[in-house]
């Protein structure tokens, strides 16, 4: 059992047929448009084809001067359409975000027989394309049904720059046909992200091809695939982290000078004369933590300088070996990885405070501390109509555990404080915080020793947009400004993380950093580190400007690793790479390039910077992490656990107040239970199974 890690991992279920997801609600206020009221009073019961009404909400509400983005709200019913469903195409265009109200309630269905051709491939929603100025796009909690007999239809062409999360979101094709389950950019995609995404049906369920920029997926499933599970091709660079994958086919295939990292993925129930992951020639790929069940085997890759290890198992492989200048293991960091909590979405909207209501005789930031220190209040938001200047520092305390912008900017030299004030909730989000430009502006800073969680924020360019002082966990998804980290405590997981403009967008002097998916365009240092441990999977430099003398990593203590970092020259590049001083040693290593522009090249498909203490104190993470998996079984709901360890004797589930609501024993030998949710109330609880002295649990949030 020396591999079974006692730690906990945070999620939400992702149900591949049952009804739990969230229910989001919003207060009636400038900013959030339900489209089943007038003007467009759409009709969701399924009859009525409401295809051009969804595409003139979602035009009516882009903006192109104003970071701030607008939600268009799509209430529990049935969409129809027969023409694509397609936000403002560039130039120059932001948002707006589109809600459905819960993942199973809300779909949108395209109508039967409406795509017949399998050459003449059609989108259902379409969320941009032509060039990188779909800015800010968002997508979120419903369905995308293709319908029957639509053999050239894909469910969704996700296309966003710099600003962009897709999630929560299901996609199937009832008769199992259709192109591709979700595309993923066609000229220059990303960078953005795409997280909790389940896929069913289809000749692909992930189709990337893209020249330009980057994509960063999280917690994907897959089923029921005809051809292949994601092909990725046209040099893209494509960072996924978390695959469950239920296909006979091959789960995985990189081809065309594509760059590719997998980390954390179940492969199951392919064909014995079939390989899980295939990469082409002249590709780039890093592997972490593969699990596959009836391949020939996990992974194979043509000509690649490092050939991947044969079975059916990947702890780590690196297409291109590993690069240090310290003689560093030649394997990545491997920090521990944490989901973020899902929000406790309000239901109650008296519980919602306006700012607006608060701002008679009070400066903004004043009325933004009054709405927050209201108790009868968990949910603050700022709506459209005015932006708000925040003159001084205000505290994020009390009730409240959700702030929220729809539609309005932020100004000013104050921050927003999170601490850590008696009765105060353990978990806070701050969701679609953006500045007027997105250069100076407010800043968050985490001060406190509670869980703080980030979506869609653009705040402080020129300084730092977060700042991390306390003890308290930090994660981020769709970041778009600088961190710093000051707490040799602190821990911070990001996904989709895209600073510019500034010097040193990563600076870490104490805590833990895990970056999954950094796309960097600006001028100066990336990374600067003197203490702690930075852990980057995935990243993309977009470089222009003058780079001469200016070391893309500046690492002068701590543990650093990054895997699969990439230049693509558009004027200049960096010629130093790394700058590092190891024991008052000082060495650099220099970008292997000999001329600018395109295409890209790869720099460094894995260089660490870290000693053999170090090494010791790696996280290991094989064999696989348990995973959780979902189906509806004869009507109910189901949970169908599935773990890779050995030696699991018990399984129990613990609710928010610490009262056990099940524990049942498992048989020896047995890698797999099926838990009967149907009775669970809504709401958060500790998934614990018990191998002996060990315990491997994870954190679920149960919402219908």
């Amino acid at each position: 059992m020396k591999h079974v890690v006692s730690r906990i991992f945070n999620m939400v279920v992702l149900l591949a047929g049952a009804n739990f997801a969230q229910n989001i609600v919003f207060p009636n206020v400038p900013g959030v448009i339900d489209v089943t009221k007038p003007p467009y009073n759409a009709d969701n019961t399924g009859k009525t084809d409401v295809g051009a009404i969804l595409t003139q909400a979602l035009n009516d509400q882009r903006t192109s001067g104003n970071w701030a983005v607008s939600i268009v709200y799509l209430p529990n019913g049935t969409y129809l359409t027969k023409s694509t469903i397609s936000w403002k195409l560039p130039p120059n265009t932001v948002g707006p975000h589109l809600y459905g109200q819960s993942r199973k309630g809300t779909v949108i269905r395209l109508a039967d027989s409406t795509c017949r051709s399998a050459t003449q491939a059609s989108y259902v929603v379409q969320t941009g394309g032509n060039v990188a100025q779909n800015f800010q796009r968002g997508l979120f909690n419903l369905t995308v049904d293709i319908g029957k007999g639509n053999p050239g239809a894909i469910g969704v062409l996700w296309y966003a720059n710099n600003g962009g999360i897709m999630s929560d979101i299901d996609i199937v094709s009832e008769d199992g046909l259709g192109v591709a389950g979700l595309r993923v950019g066609t000229v220059e995609e990303g960078p953005a992200c795409a997280r909790r995404i389940y896929i069913k049906g289809f000749n692909y369920g992930i189709w990337s091809s893209a020249n330009l920029n980057t994509m960063t997926l999280s917690q994907i499933s897959l089923e029921g695939q005809r051809l292949c599970g994601i092909i990725n091709e046209a040099s893209f660079p494509l960072y996924l982290d978390s695959l469950t994958s239920a296909n006979t086919v091959t789960a995985v295939f990189n081809r065309s000078a594509a760059q590719m990292v997998l980390i954390n993925a179940r492969c199951t129930g392919g064909r014995a004369d079939t390989v899980a992951i295939v990469n082409a020639a002249g590709c780039m790929f890093f592997a972490r933590n593969i699990v596959t069940q009836g391949y020939r085997q996990a992974v194979t890759s043509a000509s690649s300088p490092v050939a991947p290890p044969a079975g059916a198992t990947i702890d780590e492989w690196s297409s291109h070996g590993a690069l240090s200048l310290f003689n560093s293991p030649p394997r990545s960091l491997n920090l521990p990885i944490k989901r973020p909590p899902m929000p406790e979405w309000e239901q109650d909207t008296a519980r919602w405070a306006n700012i607006l209501k608060y701002t008679t005789g009070r400066t903004d930031a004043a009325a933004l501390q009054a709405a927050i220190d209201d108790p009868t209040k968990t949910t603050v938001v700022l709506p459209k109509g005015r932006d708000f200047t925040l003159s001084g520092n205000v505290y994020v305390r009390g009730n409240i555990k959700m702030i929220i912008a729809v539609g309005a900017g932020l100004a000013g030299s104050g921050s927003l404080v999170v601490t850590d004030a008696a009765g105060s909730p353990a978990v806070v989000h701050l969701m679609k915080l953006t500045s007027l430009t997105g250069i100076a502006s407010p800043n968050i800073v985490q001060q406190s020793g509670r869980t703080v969680v980030l979506e869609s924020i653009l705040l402080n360019q020129i300084n730092y947009g977060i700042v991390h002082q306390g003890a308290g966990d930090l994660f981020g998804a769709d970041i778009l400004c600088p961190l710093q980290m000051t707490n040799a405590q602190a821990h911070a997981w990001m996904w989709h993380y895209n600073a510019e403009l500034v010097n040193n967008q990563l600076n870490v002097s104490a805590g833990k950093a895990w970056i999954f998916g950094w796309k960097d365009e600006g001028q100066g240092t990336s990374v600067q580190q003197t203490g702690g441990a930075v852990e980057l999977i995935g990243f993309y430099n977009y470089a222009y400007g003058d780079h001469t003398n200016t070391p893309q990593f500046l690492l002068t203590g701590g543990a650093f690793s990054v895997a699969c970092a990439t230049q693509c020259r558009y004027s200049s590049y960096y010629t130093i790479l790394v700058d590092q001083t190891y024991n008052g040693t000082k060495k650099q290593f220099l970008s292997t390039a000999n001329t600018s522009g395109f295409p890209t090249v790869y720099d460094m498909p894995l260089f660490t910077a870290y000693d053999q203490a170090m090494a010791a104190k790696r996280h290991v993470s094989r064999p696989a992490m348990p995973r959780v998996t979902v189906a509806e079984q004869t009507g109910r709901r189901m949970l169908s656990v599935a773990w890779d360890a050995a030696g699991v004797t018990h399984i129990s589930f613990v609710n928010s107040s610490g009262r056990a609501v099940l524990a049942r024993a498992c048989a020896s030998g047995t890698h797999r239970a099926d838990i009967d949710a149907s009775a669970f109330p809504t709401g958060s609880y500790r998934m614990v199974l018990s191998a002996g002295a060990q315990r491997i649990a994870r954190n679920l949030v149960i919402a219908r």
